[in-house]
């Protein structure tokens, strides 16, 4: 007898588990009473149960599943693949473009050196036949002063 009273005493005896079984099972019940009238309100409000977005499939009148459509590993990878295949085939072909928008402008770039470097030369011929010209005049002026000056 003594046992049994200790036992109790120290709260290991099987009544006072059941008690604390049936009072967690009690909470859980009222928590899923109050999800369940959440719920209906829910759907009193929209005319369908409140679900979080997704795919979701119905499991039974009432109870949905998430419908995880994932595609498989094969499906994935070629999926992957021809994506970049095509991101590939679109860089290929910016980098042609580009290229040839490249060689264009180099040509432009040196046909414009050309043209520079042709009216440098006529400028430079220009100028020579300037300064020939202005020495011819300063020759005549002087020999006209010296003539004045007789």
């Amino acid at each position: 007898m003594a046992d049994h009273s200790q036992k109790w005493h120290n709260e290991t005896s099987t009544r006072m588990r059941s008690t604390k079984t049936s009072d967690g099972l009690n909470a859980i019940q009222a928590q899923l009473n109050n999800f369940g009238r959440e719920i209906k309100k829910e759907k009193e409000k929209y005319g369908v149960p409140f679900l979080p977005r997704g795919r979701f499939r119905a499991v039974a009148p009432g109870f949905y599943k998430i419908d995880n459509e994932n595609p498989s590993y094969q499906e994935r990878r070629q999926m992957f693949e021809e994506s970049m295949n095509n991101i590939m085939a679109e860089s290929v072909k910016r980098h042609d473009k580009n290229s040839i928008l490249i060689k264009e402008i180099r040509s432009l770039t040196d046909a414009t050196i050309q043209n520079q470097g042709a009216s440098i030369k006529a400028l430079e011929i220009q100028i020579r036949q300037m300064r020939k010209i202005s020495t011819a005049i300063e020759t005549d002026t002087t020999s006209i002063r010296r003539i004045r000056g007789t």
